[in-house]
């Protein structure tokens, strides 16, 4: 919840974690110029409509207790998600099975819109989904 209202509300957050590369010079050591590469690795990912990334950045991580972690925001073709896993067998891992969970949540949501349930029922299975 904290990362979709905080995409929601704050523009510059979403540019920050959005951003692949960042370079800067330094104030106490003239000429140096520090670069960062952000680690989220399906920023590059160039699958989306129009060629473009469907995913948008957050949080990479690794701790002791949780593992390799991912938290990203997926959207394109009128889905918009929040998706995050922990304790990934291997940091690479990640990167595999967010866009799994995405196709899978995707053709479940189209599952669902396409059958021939009352419309009370639908918008009801539909809304209980952006919980699973």
């Amino acid at each position: 919840m904290l990362t979709k209202v905080t995409l929601r509300t704050h523009p510059i957050f979403l540019e920050i974690v959005n951003t692949k590369n960042y370079e800067c010079s330094s104030k106490m050591n003239p000429g140096h110029i520090y670069k960062w590469e952000n680690t989220n690795k399906l920023l590059w990912d160039n699958s989306g409509r129009f060629g473009k990334s469907a995913f948008f950045g957050v949080k990479t991580g690794n701790t002791p207790l949780a593992g390799p972690c991912l938290c990203v925001n997926y959207r394109d073709q009128g889905f918009d998600f929040i998706i995050v896993v922990l304790n990934c067998k291997t940091p690479e891992a990640r990167f595999v099975e967010i866009p799994k969970l995405c196709v899978w949540a995707v053709n479940k949501i189209l599952r669902v819109r396409r059958t021939n349930l009352r419309p009370g029922l639908k918008k009801r299975l539909l809304r209980n989904m952006v919980h699973v």
